[in-house]
């Protein structure tokens, strides 16, 4: 049974203060209290109207953790109603990795030995008061830490196949593509077509490449490897969930057909042999 009529209640309930409050906690206590009633099995259509305004509402407020893994499990549990096509994730996939970098505790830039030379002091980060965070904590802070990670891998891997708007797809040479974007002629016989969500992965790996080396330890060492644990995993379970919905198909397709009926994304979900690789 959807229940847009239901969510749509919930959401104008908590709309204004998400807009309009984002320098008090009202904002935080809407974002909670949408996170704890919001139903999630809605139409794609609902949600494709819904999303980007999630993602405006998201936006307000910057370096501020638990307000980021809120948004990102509404967007997890989104993704499963979602028709395949009905949305575009490129906006949210480059948010996802343009914040990783923070989340992750990635040291980008440096600092110069000329004390004479002004250095700017680094940006301040917000909190979600106790208070109210107690109706969505879990037990430790150790494993908010290890479950904000697995989500935004859940989301990247969820990306991989898939393009943005309807931009044309981008080739990347076989000998170029872990480090190289730049788009080559679909004449050359050496290149092979790379879908937007899979490139941009792909980038990031490159990126942090650097930060796995043996010497190179500090308080990176641990997300990123959490971090390269759950886009192991996630890949993984997409693999299988594509073939065994395969499977479904060629021996169940009744079956299959109401599983599909009810969480969409399950159709139309495999990553091409070459993006594996």
């Amino acid at each position: 049974v959807l229940t847009d009529e239901a969510a749509s209640e919930i959401w104008d309930m908590v709309y204004p203060d998400l807009i309009n409050q984002t320098h008090s906690n009202a904002c935080y206590r809407a974002v909670i209290l949408l996170h704890l009633f919001f139903p999630t099995r809605c139409s794609s259509k609902f949600y494709v109207d819904i999303m980007p305004i999630w993602l405006q509402c998201w936006t307000s407020i910057d370096r501020c953790p638990e307000f980021d893994f809120l948004w990102i499990n509404m967007f997890c549990r989104s993704r499963r109603f979602l028709k395949d096509g009905d949305y575009d994730w490129g906006p949210l996939r480059r948010r996802l990795l343009t914040l990783c970098g923070y989340w992750l505790q990635i040291p980008v830039g440096g600092r110069s030995s000329d004390k004479t030379f002004p250095r700017a002091a680094e940006a301040r980060s917000r909190n979600i008061p106790s208070r109210l965070k107690t109706f969505v904590r879990s037990d430790s802070s150790y494993q908010e830490g290890v479950d904000f990670v697995a989500k935004v891998a859940k989301l990247l891997v969820f990306c991989c196949g898939k393009n943005d708007g309807l931009e044309e797809e981008v080739v990347l040479s076989s000998r170029s593509n872990e480090t190289n974007a730049d788009t080559v002629s679909s004449d050359n016989p050496t290149t092979i077509a790379v879908s937007h969500g899979t490139e941009d992965l792909l980038r990031f790996f490159s990126f942090v490449g650097p930060y796995f080396n043996p010497s190179n330890t500090g308080s990176w060492t641990f997300p990123l490897g959490v971090m390269l644990h759950y886009i192991s995993f996630e890949l993984c379970r997409r693999i299988g969930r594509d073939d065994s919905q395969a499977t479904l198909t060629q021996t169940l397709p009744m079956l299959a057909s109401t599983i599909a009926e009810v969480e969409p994304f399950k159709l139309n979900t495999r990553i091409l042999d070459h993006e594996i690789v």
